[in-house]
């Protein structure tokens, strides 16, 4: 049952999902995932769990995962925002993600929510933040990025974590959210999990034997065509064993085209969005009690019930700390609102004190009667080359008023505890470890990639690494899905002239700039838990090293 082989699929264990009412399918996208843990022991350097929840679309025989998909045409709006073909930001300028960049440093300091408020050291902070040679912290954006954070300390005291790289996403981060008696616990627990025979351990996909899935959803997922579901009822934990082989074969559906949101229709190959195939199997997670309180209701795909109960204490426990983290990440579609700093709205700024000169300058003057005393066309040319070459671009600045206004506009809360009491969540879990050796030292950047694909419906991650050691600093890069073509309804600039837009944005070429924005990294340190959305945001592994041969 927990035997690792190259065989892709087995007949998987009966599951059913709770069966709801039609109401709750057609919110299929409000489902939760959390991505979980990966493992540390002996030469492993870092370790994190990834949990991945779901709220349950209520399926019933005919509403199997693949079923439901190839027959849907249209996306409820009654969901959460998801990475495909979605709702899509405008894009920041430069300076704005400079801010968010230095408010993630600043909150990465040691109590960063006292010394927020020592003039003394945030004086050196300015310093520190302006010595760089690009120029963007400038007063107006410090101060803003002051008055934000010491606007969060309170939030920050009261929730135990921080949120980061606000802009229409973001993330949260926190270094003790996590008990480290729960990591303490989790690496004991883990222990049988990588002492396993060499030959039944399963090595990541092209990780060049760097990367160990104990617990991967990809091993073992639903199989179309294969794997058995009840009709009626539901399985437990505790006898999911004895009911092993039961149940009808999930039927093969056909494919058909499928229509997105916001109108964009497809023919490429479905499997490039979603699977019609396979589908990773979650866990039922019930709450009880009051507030985040919750149990693991069913089988957690490749971990053995009996064998590893205290690993299944372990993640249940974890799974309810991750809850809070959702709530802050998750935003529904009709609760859409951009959190960055607001400083665009001042784009429209003359780039030099020559600016206005030179338009008067540039208007049509009476010309001579005689051509001849007309301005030769080299001439005109070398001035704007000149111009061109010696002229400044200002960045559009933050300012009070701008400040007050994003303030005032706070997203609306997400509660999953109380939205979703009666239904519960679904999470799928992973746990890997990450281990190097003197043989093998590095490890190298990851790939740009959403969680899941859009079958498994995963609105959001949270990762806790319990077990980092003997490693360089390492870090998770983000970035997200954005609009383009706005940037040129929402300023004024001269025809042909993208050179200021493309240093106002942070682009190479506005003709041909990508619709994704590198947003800034967060640290991946010992006991941290993270916590992001899974709808615009991108996310890779930074590269890190072996500290000690």
């Amino acid at each position: 049952m927990i035997a690792r082989g190259a065989v892709r699929y087995r007949p998987s264990f009966s599951y059913q999902p709770s069966l709801h009412n039609q109401h709750i399918f057609q919110r299929f996208l409000r489902r939760v995932t959390t991505n979980g843990a990966t493992g540390a022991q002996g030469r492993t350097v870092a370790s994190e769990l990834v949990t991945e929840a779901t709220v349950p679309p209520g399926l019933s025989v005919s509403q199997l995962p693949s079923y439901w998909l190839e027959n849907s045409t249209r996306y409820s709006d009654t969901r959460f925002k998801h990475g495909i073909c979605d709702h899509q930001t405008p894009r920041l300028t430069l300076r704005e993600v400079a801010m968010l960049r230095l408010m993630d440093a600043i909150t990465d300091k040691a109590n960063w929510y006292l010394k927020i408020f020592d003039e003394t050291i945030v004086t050196r902070w300015r310093y520190e933040a302006q010595a760089t040679p690009n120029g963007l912290i400038s007063d107006q954006a410090f101060e803003w990025c002051v008055k934000e954070l010491r606007d969060r300390v309170e939030e920050f005291k009261e929730d135990g974590f921080v949120k980061t790289l606000e802009s229409d996403s973001r993330c949260v981060k926190s270094d003790d959210f996590i008990p480290t008696a729960h990591g303490d616990r989790l690496r004991r627990a883990v222990k049988p999990l990588l002492e396993v025979s060499d030959d039944q351990k399963d090595w990541h996909l092209n990780s060049d034997g760097k990367v160990l899935n104990l617990i991967h959803p990809s091993l073992y997922p639903l199989v179309v065509g294969h794997s058995k579901i009840l009709p009626t009822g539901q399985i437990g934990v505790d006898d999911c064993l004895d009911n092993m082989g039961q149940g009808v074969l999930v039927p093969q559906g056909e494919k058909v085209r499928s229509h997105l949101v916001h109108g964009l229709s497809y023919h490429i190959n479905q499997d490039k969005l979603c699977s019609t195939r396979f589908q990773w199997l979650p866990s039922e997670i019930q709450f009880v009690g009051e507030g985040t309180d919750e149990k693991i209701a069913s089988y957690i795909n490749n971990l053995h019930p009996n064998k590893h109960k205290e690993l299944y204490s372990i993640i249940e426990q974890l799974i309810g700390k991750s809850i809070p983290l959702w709530n802050n990440v998750l935003q529904s579609e009709q609760g859409l609102l951009r959190l960055a700093p607001t400083v665009k709205t001042y784009i429209a700024q003359p780039d030099n004190p020559l600016y206005t000169a030179r338009r008067e300058h540039r208007s049509c003057p009476a010309l001579p009667s005689d051509p001849k005393e007309w301005v030769d066309h080299e001439v005109h040319e070398a001035v704007r080359e000149v111009y061109e070459r010696t002229r400044t671009i200002i960045h559009p600045e933050p300012t009070p008023s701008c400040y007050a206004q994003w303030k005032a506009k706070p997203p609306p809360r997400i509660r999953l505890e109380e939205d979703f009491k009666a239904e519960g969540l679904q999470v799928i879990v992973k746990l890997s470890s990450i281990e190097l050796t003197p043989e093998k030292p590095d490890y190298p950047d990851g790939t740009w990639h959403l969680e899941g694909m859009l079958n498994e419906s995963i609105v959001a991650t949270s990762i806790y690494y319990y077990d980092v050691e003997n490693a360089t600093p390492s870090q998770i890069r983000f970035s997200q899905v954005n609009s383009v073509d706005g940037i040129y309804w929402d300023v004024s600039y001269e025809q042909g002239d993208h050179e200021p837009l493309a240093i106002v944005f942070g682009s190479r070429d506005m003709d041909d700039a990508p619709a994704v924005q590198k947003i800034g990294t967060v640290a991946t340190k010992h006991g941290r838990v993270i916590a992001l959305p899974n709808d615009a945001v991108e996310s890779n592994m930074d590269s890190y090293n072996l500290c000690e041969h």
